[in-house]
């Protein structure tokens, strides 16, 4: 079964945004990040079950009915747990690019588990191209191509 367009729709302003040098690009990445997670979840427990009402289930079980692996169902909730923290404990909090980046890779990997091979296929090219950019920034990205590439197109701050 192919990727519900909603989806892939969602999927492109979280990649807009993560290369805007604006205020707290990284909380609305992350934010959005989160989002596309649940509502993933939700769309493939519906495609299952149509009959299941989702609307209060907790993030944790989403992910548990899903059936991800353990790795990424710890992602998952640690990174709705950043999410949760700073939306409603601490609106100072910080959010930096490498957790941001992180996030979006995680929730990719969970559309991949969810749609299977053909998860992506129907991305636009610039979101792919986007993806793969993105793929620089997290924790374990490679830091001498990213700065190669930050030099060359002037991408840092």
């Amino acid at each position: 079964m192919k990727t519900p367009s909603e989806i892939l729709d969602l999927l492109q302003p979280i990649i807009s945004i993560f290369f805007y040098q604006i205020p707290h690009k990284n909380r609305a990445v992350l934010i959005l990040s989160d989002n596309l997670a649940e509502i993933s979840c939700k769309i493939k427990i519906r495609e299952r079950n149509s009959s299941k009402n989702l609307n209060w289930i907790k993030f944790s079980d989403l992910i548990r009915r899903v059936k991800v692996s353990k790795w990424l169902r710890e992602k998952l909730i640690k990174y709705h747990g950043i999410r949760n923290e700073f939306q409603h404990k601490s609106p100072i909090y910080t959010v930096e690019e490498k957790t941001s980046a992180d996030y979006v890779l995680v929730t990719i990997e969970l559309i991949k588990f969810l749609w299977k091979k053909d998860a992506l296929k129907q991305v636009p090219d610039w979101v792919r191209c986007g993806l793969r950019i993105v793929k620089l920034f997290p924790s374990n990205g490679n830091l001498q191509i990213r700065n190669s590439l930050e030099r060359r197109y002037q991408l840092s701050d």
